[in-house]
């Protein structure tokens, strides 16, 4: 995903047109539609007129796309997973370990009670 297929992400979002976009910044029509990269001067643009729009996300495709949108990104071996808290969404990888954590939780439970009652046998 480039910049302009992200820009065109944030508009779709926040119910923008590319015909106020364009309006908005005063960049020329079909602006969004070349594949390249963009300039600096063309990202202070956008960022003067969508203040709430992330210019990181936006350049890297890192984080998240709104600057107030919390967001905590956990990295493993060849997957990146990102969950925003708050959501119900989360990463297949946090379901597992979550389950994991309950059966091991139960396990020590039971072997807890198996050595009180083998003390009692004492």
């Amino acid at each position: 995903m480039n910049i302009s297929d992200r820009i065109i992400q944030y508009l779709d979002k926040k119910d923008i047109t590319k015909y106020r976009f364009y309006k908005e910044t005063g960049l020329s029509n079909g602006f969004l539609d070349k594949k390249g990269n963009i300039g600096s001067d063309k990202c202070e643009i956008i960022s003067s007129c969508y203040s709430d729009l992330s210019m990181e996300w936006l350049i890297t495709g890192n984080g998240s796309m709104l600057k107030d949108e919390p967001i905590l990104t956990v990295k493993e071996p060849f997957q990146v997973y990102e969950v925003r808290p708050g959501k119900d969404e989360e990463c297949p990888r946090c379901i597992e370990k979550k389950l994991r954590i309950t059966e091991l939780k139960e396990m020590i439970s039971v072997q807890k009670d198996l050595i009180n009652e083998l003390k009692k046998q004492r």
